[in-house]
C-alpha cells in the first residue's frame, strides 16, 4: 500500500484498496471526513493517487521502449474507429462523432502516469 496508508483511517485505506483492485468506489465517500464536496475532492485526489502509485509500482522492472513511435495520433485514432462509427451512428452524426473521438486518446506510459492523470 502507499507510503501515506500510516496517515489514513482503516476504512479508507480498505475503500481505496477496493478501488485501485476493481475499478469500483462509493459514490458516496463515506470514509472520507468533510462536507460533500470536501469529501468528494478528498476521495478523488486519494483514489487517482492510489491508482496512479499502483500503476507505477505494476510498471518497476519491465522492459520499456525506448521512445515511442512518431505517428499522428489524431490521424491513426481516426483510421482506426471509422469503421466502428460508420456501422453504429447515422450519418448525419459520424463527423461529430469521429472527431471527437480522435481527439480523445491519450497514450499513459510509466514515465507520464503522474502527470496525466493529474491533469483530470
Amino acid at each position: 500500500m502507499a507510503s501515506w496508508s500510516d496517515d489514513v483511517e482503516p476504512e479508507r485505506i480498505a475503500q481505496i484498496q477496493h478501488y485501485v483492485r476493481t475499478g469500483e468506489h462509493d459514490s458516496t465517500h463515506a470514509a472520507w471526513p468533510g462536507g460533500v464536496i470536501e469529501r468528494s475532492q478528498t476521495a478523488s485526489n486519494d483514489l487517482l493517487g492510489a491508482l496512479v502509485e499502483e500503476t507505477v509500482r505494476r510498471c518497476e522492472g519491465l522492459p520499456r521502449p525506448a521512445r515511442l513511435p512518431r505517428l499522428n495520433l489524431t490521424d491513426y485514432v481516426l483510421q482506426k474507429v471509422k469503421p466502428m462509427v460508420r456501422g453504429l451512428f447515422p450519418t448525419h452524426e459520424r463527423e461529430l462523432v469521429q472527431d471527437l473521438l480522435a481527439t480523445s486518446v491519450v497514450i499513459i506510459t510509466a514515465d507520464n502516469v503522474a502527470v496525466r492523470v493529474d491533469r483530470f
